[in-house]
């Protein structure tokens, strides 16, 4: 009889090593993770020969362990703290925990009895590393139906962990690699239709150089600048930047660009135009989002500027004809936060010729080394004034390398966005207003920014 029953034994034994072959190559084959989940539950429960299973999955970033696969469970998502209850105390330890009787242990939680009916007798529960010995989750098979689970039990049950684990592993990389492409793909996406909302060019206008581009800090970004053409013919220049970066803000941006431009084309008070847009914004924008906005208007035939600010940092006016430089305090508060807010006008300023304006949003200005220091004013005034011979492109280019370069192999923080105008001097003024003049349209010479004769026929 002893020996019957140790070759019973034996065949015992071959018939589980087939089973867990065959688990195995199943377990290699199926990449979805949920489908997989549910195969490593059914498959542990047939090659166990017990009445139920759960495995729960470890999350690092919660420490905790949480399963939505669990036989004889409702739906949902059940979640544990490490250390509550079995399966929380082996996740924990990390060690195995055979039980003959649940009622008579402490860590076990009746709750889940009375919750689905079901009686737990015996419990078998182990931990699934990975190849690297990380904790992946837990398996726990309940109810051994022809006794209690035995250390044999134990050996079986550890091994189809392992594999099972490898393969959730394998699953959980593979999924994550999925995600992030879909992810990057609807990035690249996001990011190719705000680029499409940027101007195109820089305009041509007689007598200036005019300059822009924004650099988001991640794919998308809050920042934004435009130019515009109001009704009197002038050129308006928009630099804004919403709060954040990245797809939420870029949203809010180009609703912001929207409502600017729509009233830009019915208005050409600077004033009126963000007054309205703020009263707009205000009904549209969650608490806690905003915009800050500086909007500009050049009518270059009288080289006069005007501006109205909402909570902008300091546009930057270097005068040529004294190397004296002069900020565009803001005139009101950022888009959004007040309803019923006024944006008045500031005091106009005249260009002459080598006077260079340069509106940037903080991400200049607040752009931060290693060392934690800022780039701050000074060195954008510095910039301004060793190039200031140069055109409004080259001073653009010059201030984004100089940035880059201050913030060095730290992390930027922040998307910037520059807008450069510079009144153009002898020679280099009189080929800013040929090349106006050759882009302009016969229809629109009398009338539009880049027409030298608009000031005469307005008289």
């Amino acid at each position: 009889m002893p020996q019957s029953h140790t070759l019973a034994e034996q065949e015992k034994r071959l018939r589980d090593l087939e089973s867990l072959l065959e688990v195995v190559k199943a377990l290699a084959v199926e990449k979805d993770l949920d489908r997989l989940l549910d195969l490593i539950i059914e498959q542990t429960t047939r090659v166990m020969d017990a009445e139920r299973s759960s495995l729960y999955l470890y999350d690092e970033e919660q420490n905790q362990i949480w399963t939505k696969i669990a036989q004889g469970m409702s739906s949902g998502e059940i979640r544990l703290p490490l250390g509550t209850g079995i399966a929380g105390a082996v996740a924990q330890t990390l060690l195995p925990i055979n039980i003959t009787d649940a009622y008579a242990d402490p860590r076990f939680d009746r709750a889940w009895d009375r919750a689905s009916g079901f009686r737990s007798r015996s419990i078998l529960c182990l931990p699934m590393r990975n190849h690297e010995g990380k904790l992946i989750g837990v398996i726990q098979v309940l109810n051994k139906r022809d006794g209690p689970f035995t250390p044999y039990d134990e050996q079986l049950l550890g091994a189809f962990s392992t594999h099972a684990a490898i393969a959730l592993d394998s699953a959980r990389l593979i999924q994550h690699y999925i995600e992030k492409q879909k992810m990057e793909q609807a990035l690249e996406i996001a990011r190719d239709i705000q680029q499409s909302l940027f101007p195109k060019s820089d305009p041509a206008v007689a007598g200036y150089q005019v300059a822009g581009h924004s650099w988001p800090c991640e794919h998308t970004g809050g920042d934004y600048y435009d130019y515009l053409q109001f009704p009197d013919g002038s050129l308006g220049l928009v630099v804004a930047d919403v709060t954040g970066h990245g797809i939420g803000p870029a949203l809010l941006m180009s609703e912001a660009r929207a409502v600017v431009r729509t009233l830009a084309s019915r208005s050409s008070s600077v004033a009126e135009v963000l007054t309205r847009a703020n009263a707009f914004l205000a009904e549209d924008f969650e608490a806690g989002r905003f915009v800050t906005m500086f909007l500009g208007q050049l009518a270059p035939q009288e080289g006069r500027f005007r501006y109205s600010s909402a909570g902008h940092g300091e546009p930057l006016l270097y005068r040529g004809a004294t190397g004296e430089f002069l900020g565009l305090e803001s005139t009101g508060p950022p888009l959004a936060v007040l309803p019923d807010a006024e944006f008045p006008e500031g005091e106009a300023v005249t260009l002459a010729p080598g006077d260079v304006l340069v509106v940037t949003t903080d991400g200049v200005e607040e752009a931060m080394n290693l060392a934690r220091e800022q780039y701050g004013r000074e060195r954008l005034r510095q910039v301004l004034a060793d190039h200031r011979r140069a055109s409004a492109q080259d001073i653009l280019t010059r201030i984004y390398q100089e940035t880059i370069a201050f913030i060095g192999p730290a992390p930027r923080q922040d998307d910037i966005t520059l807008v450069v105008v510079k009144a153009a001097e002898g020679p280099e003024r009189s080929r800013t207003e040929e090349a106006a003049s050759a882009t302009a349209s016969p229809r629109s010479e009398a009338s539009s920014l880049r027409s030298t004769s608009t000031r005469g026929a307005s008289r």
